[in-house]
């Protein structure tokens, strides 16, 4: 039987919330024993599904699915197998432009930029950030820039104490562009979707300076981006950057991402 758990029955939505109004994103289930016939469900209806692998389903999630705040039981259903476990995922009251942080651990990113804005002033909590330094093999911590600070395209580490939430908008930096460049360094990077939207994976391209290549294929980066599951404390192979999460990337050599632009 497909279960859409791990880790001994603990959950494994890659990202179990959203708020509500949002847009329409990819929902990645973790599990085991699911096959290229295995379905997500939402609140007991089918959803648009591609098979990753045995252990990895992804699904499109509407935005009317979002639509209201409220709690929602999500499954995976499978002709052989039947129909696993469900997990709960929860619809947060919000507003356009804000997001809210469940407390806890967070790898995090913003599709809106806040640079020379302090962080008091964009959260209604006091948080402390993390950014990896790839030259100095070490984490830039909150006062020390960058860690002053959210940039679109960029992941974070954040630890939160308790329910916190994003109270100012942001600057798309992105606006009237085809694509948003993130500037990878040699080594480790820590990225983020700068849009408002899931983007494949193998809708991402590398400048090379003299063009773009697939992200795929490049020979300056590894092919793998990795997330990072709060359910089972490890990291994963994402399908997808995902609004509102923060990834790993590793260059061998200083190059930019290119994420298309809807």
């Amino acid at each position: 039987m497909p279960r859409s758990s791990c880790c001994g029955g603990a959950a494994c939505l890659r990202s179990p919330s959203a708020s509500a109004g949002g847009a329409q994103f990819t929902l990645t289930v973790n599990g085991e024993a699911f096959t290229n016939e295995s379905v997500v469900h939402w609140a007991g209806s089918p959803l648009t599904t591609t098979y990753i692998n045995a252990g990895q389903l992804t699904a499109i999630v509407p935005a009317a699915n979002i639509a209201s705040a409220g709690t929602v039981q999500v499954g995976v259903n499978d002709p052989v197998g039947g129909l696993s476990n469900t997990l709960s995922f929860t619809i947060q009251t919000g507003a356009s432009g804000l997001h809210t942080f469940p407390a806890g651990l967070a790898f995090l990113s913003t599709p809106t930029d806040y640079t020379g804005e302090t962080l008091s002033s964009i959260f209604d909590a006091g948080v402390t950030l993390a950014v990896w330094d790839p030259a100095l093999l070490s984490y830039d911590v909150s006062p020390t820039p960058p860690a002053d600070h959210l940039s679109q395209g960029r992941g974070y580490w954040c630890r939160f104490t308790q329910t916190t939430h994003l109270i100012a908008a942001g600057t798309d930096t992105g606006a009237g562009h085809s694509t948003f460049g993130i500037p990878l360094a040699a080594g480790w990077n820590m990225v983020g979707d700068p849009t408002a939207h899931s983007v494949p994976i193998s809708a991402l391209m590398v400048d090379q300076g003299g063009g773009f290549v697939p992200f795929l294929s490049s020979s300056l980066v590894s092919p793998t981006v990795w997330a990072y599951d709060a359910g089972s404390s490890a990291y994963v192979a994402a399908s997808a950057l995902d609004p509102w999460m923060g990834y790993w990337v590793f260059a061998n050599q200083a190059c930019t991402l290119r994420v298309p632009l809807p």
